[in-house]
């Protein structure tokens, strides 16, 4: 441990407390919070009588907190525009609406057929939401408002099962890469798949080929 810290490139060092917001140390956990970028933080809250509200963080501002009640299952910022997509979910799905605050206009308004996994920017355009069977894409750029989400690819039979732990694409937006971790054996071994897929075929029908799946097992000591 004192080998690799002193070999380490990289520095870590607290900037701040969110608790110090009056923010509960409970609600900062993954799931409650999103941070797309070094700008802007969102914490969910819930008041013990069950209203949610939503704390925006700006951290290009001094950690400015602006605390807002609404409804919703989470919030993301866009990573550098005043931009705010909010999620909200059933039992088998979910929906998406994406607000430019700034003008105080809805670009995006979908509903996809699924829970979500995981969702995040992937970039300035694209809001990608990892479902419980597939991945969709939300460009913000899309017309009409109500336009559905574009599927990406179909999770394979691993990651179904998974814990879904990031997803990314490349520059084209041609590449994609899921990662995800499960346990065959109730928490006594870990798998991790990740599975790269490459989704622009020039074919009649769309497809989606699997080039590579790294796959890492870890194994609790006896």
């Amino acid at each position: 441990g004192l080998l690799f810290m002193q070999s380490s490139p990289f520095k870590c060092e607290e900037k701040f407390k969110l608790t110090s917001l009056g923010i509960p140390a409970d609600a900062c956990k993954q799931g409650n919070l999103s941070m797309e970028s070094d700008r802007f933080i969102c914490v969910k809250e819930a008041a013990a009588d069950g209203a949610i509200s939503f704390n925006f963080v700006d951290m290009s501002r001094g950690f400015k907190n602006q605390k807002k009640q609404m409804s919703g299952e989470s919030t993301m910022m866009h990573p550098s525009k005043n931009i705010i997509s909010i999620r909200t979910g059933g039992e088998n799905s979910c929906s998406v609406q994406i607000v430019d605050l700034s003008v105080k206009q809805v670009l995006r308004e979908v509903a996809i057929p699924e829970q979500a996994n995981l969702w995040h920017w992937v970039n300035e355009k694209i809001v990608a939401v990892v479902g419980s069977k597939s991945v969709y894409h939300i460009d913000i750029t899309t017309t009409p408002v109500k336009a559905p989400a574009t599927v990406m690819f179909e999770k394979n039979e691993d990651l179904k099962k998974s814990q879904i732990i990031h997803y990314s694409i490349d520059s084209s937006g041609k590449w994609c890469v899921l990662s995800g971790i499960y346990s065959p054996d109730k928490g006594a071994t870990i798998n991790g798949v990740i599975p790269v897929s490459y989704t622009h075929l020039t074919l009649p029908t769309k497809a989606q080929v699997q080039i590579s799946v790294v796959a890492v097992s870890l194994k609790k000591k006896q």
